[in-house]
């Protein structure tokens, strides 16, 4: 079961977006306590992890403390606050001086803070101003995960690059890194940019980041076939080995094998006329000199060997 899989179980009602709410889920959750709370208990009652929930606040004060009230009475370990209403966009200040009377309304559960958080000393300046447990940060992680530096941030690129480097070293879904690069470039007009909005490989990827050197030393043998998007025309890789540079190895691996194919039928064709050559001067030599069957013997030998060795060796043979 996924219970074995994960640390706890967050019930997210704060999703503002149309496809959660026309569904009832998401911040629709606000509007139905009977339903989100249900799903609550049984969630707290069915799972041996800790079950948290995340919600916004209402315009009305009392309307938010009522609910966050019946939330925490469901056993719940844990309440994130969204410090913004269900209409509020993003780029509106998050409402942090709400947070402190749904701290105070609920003294025994960890009440932990989202909205607005971009720098790792917005930790320390969240708790000091509203009293929360801890924080959550969505945009400001995902456009630099360097935030959480307590000597603080790298820049926004050299965060990009090296998560490109562990994403080729651990063969990442290539659509997966391709869509976390987008939102951390933080140069939207620039040719990089451009290059890597339009990437389809992996190999592109590492051009547009400035790491096609890295990519052609190391990554295309790291670069797993099932991590990138599938070639419609062209058949799929065999192992790791899957990009264009893997293809051209097994056709060199391949033309190999058809050498030494080739060079074991010339080696049979050659053998076959010696022994024609033996039988007719087999009458002319003495019986128990035995040299014709001696000679032919010793050049079936080389022969042999020659055509079962490797293309290197044969040529040097």
């Amino acid at each position: 079961t996924v219970e074995k899989d994960v640390s706890g179980v967050d019930l997210n009602c704060g999703c503002p977006k149309k496809f959660s709410v026309s569904g009832g889920m998401g911040a629709a959750l606000m509007s139905n306590p009977d339903r989100l709370c249900a799903i609550l208990e049984k969630l707290v009652q069915g799972l041996d992890v800790p079950v948290t929930c995340k919600i916004r606040v209402f315009d009305d004060v009392e309307q938010t403390l009522q609910l966050v009230r019946r939330i925490a009475a469901t056993g719940i370990s844990a309440l994130t606050v969204h410090c913004r209403t269900k209409v509020m966009r993003p780029n509106e200040k998050a409402l942090w001086h709400r947070l402190g009377a749904i701290v105070k309304e609920l003294p025994d559960l960890p009440v932990i803070l989202n909205g607005d958080i971009f720098e790792h000393s917005d930790v320390q300046r969240a708790r000091d101003k509203t009293g929360a447990t801890s924080v959550m940060t969505a945009r400001g992680a995902a456009a630099n995960p360097s935030i959480f530096r307590a000597q603080g941030k790298l820049s926004a690129m050299d965060t990009a690059v090296a998560l490109t480097k562990l994403a080729v070293q651990t063969s990442n879904v290539f659509l997966n890194t391709k869509y976390i690069l987008l939102q951390m470039h933080p140069e939207t007009k620039s040719r990089s940019f451009e290059i890597l909005n339009k990437s389809r490989r992996y190999k592109e990827m590492c051009e547009a980041m400035g790491l096609a050197e890295y990519y052609e030393r190391e990554g295309v043998y790291l670069i797993h076939e099932r991590s990138e998007p599938a070639k419609s025309k062209n058949k799929p890789g065999k192992g790791p080995l899957a990009t264009a540079e893997g293809a051209n190895k097994r056709k060199l691996d391949e033309q190999d094998k058809i050498s030494g194919q080739d060079a074991a039928a010339a080696a049979a064709s050659e053998q076959s006329g010696e022994a024609e050559a033996d039988a007719k001067l087999g009458g002319d030599q003495k019986p128990g000199s035995g040299s014709g069957s001696e000679t032919k013997a010793a050049a079936s030998a080389d022969i042999a060997e020659i055509a079962d060795a490797p293309a290197a060796k044969r040529l040097k043979a």
